[in-house]
């Protein structure tokens, strides 16, 4: 992940290699999250505050974590 940034209602979260197993988790809840291409997630404003600290996990079918990213603390900020 490289940055968050959010507009009316969603949050969108740019990085690297994304793919369509990639999903946000808050601690160990995970959140709808839309996979737009393997820079660029969204997820809703209402599931994602700021000051949350969040990861993005790929998970296999199984369903089975099989990657998980750093940690990013959101800080909303508007793009």
């Amino acid at each position: 992940m490289t940055k968050a940034y959010e507009t009316e209602n969603s949050i969108f979260i740019e990085g690297n290699n994304f793919t369509n197993f990639c999903q946000v988790y808050v601690d160990e809840t995970k959140i709808n999250t839309t996979f737009h291409n393997e820079h660029l997630l969204e997820v809703s404003k209402k599931d994602l505050k700021k000051g949350d600290a969040f990861t993005v996990k790929i998970v296999s079918k199984a369903p089975r974590i099989l990657q998980t990213s750093g940690e990013y603390v959101y800080q909303g900020v508007k793009q």
